[in-house]
């Protein structure tokens, strides 16, 4: 029996029915180093920019290749109508494989889609001094695709001005989010070091400014 399309919402986008995305797929991979050893992202984006699946490998052959593919499959329920990637030759021989019906464009330039999303990816690899392991990075790009997609503006569904107000809303409420989680985190420290002096005082380490006198 076929894969069937089933009325529940997908993990992805809250929006968004498993198999309902676009049926243009942007496939492409990302070198990320972890403790001198080389691993790939894999990723897969659909034409309106959300993300379908992310999955770290430590190969880059038709092998990884058939692996994110079958993933995408199981998860969205229903194969694209192209899939476009960038010249590495997995992708085609892979697609041979489990969807020979399925268009596939592997021109210069038409992959930029993909390549994009992987930007928000190195702006926190970068923050975070490099990941520390691989499980580490798995556990960041499972939940950064949902997140993502949370936050993800249509373009080309909305105009321009509309488009501005809902990015500057979208702008103050992550930026209103992240000063109340530092407010929360700086009286967290200061109540943590009262804390400490109490305990300093109660086990006489140090002397009180009434016991000095």
């Amino acid at each position: 029996m076929g894969c069937q399309v089933r009325p529940r919402i997908c993990p992805f986008h809250p929006t968004s029915i498993q198999g309902k995305f676009a049926d243009k797929w942007h496939l492409d991979e990302m070198v990320v180093a972890i403790k001198g050893r080389k691993y790939w992202l894999w990723r897969a984006v659909d034409a309106d920019g959300y993300v379908l699946d992310a999955l770290l490998q430590s190969r880059r052959h038709k092998t990884a290749a058939l692996r994110l593919m079958r993933k995408l499959l199981q998860g969205q329920c229903a194969a694209p109508r192209v899939i476009i990637t960038d010249k590495l030759r997995s992708y085609n021989a892979a697609r041979r494989e489990i969807m020979p019906s399925v268009e596939h464009r592997s021109h210069m330039s038409v992959n930029n889609r993909a390549e994009n999303s992987h930007l928000a990816v190195r702006r926190r690899e970068r923050s975070m001094i490099r990941f520390k392991s691989a499980g580490q990075c798995h556990r960041f790009i499972s939940i950064h695709g949902p997140i993502a997609n949370l936050l993800h503006l249509q373009r080309k569904k909305t105009t321009t001005a509309e488009y501005r107000k809902l990015a500057k809303r979208r702008h103050e409420h992550v930026a209103g989010n992240h000063q109340a989680h530092r407010g929360q985190s700086c009286a967290r420290r200061k109540l943590r070091r009262r804390y400490r002096l109490r305990d300093l005082l109660t086990a006489g380490m140090i002397l009180s400014p009434q016991s000095s006198i």
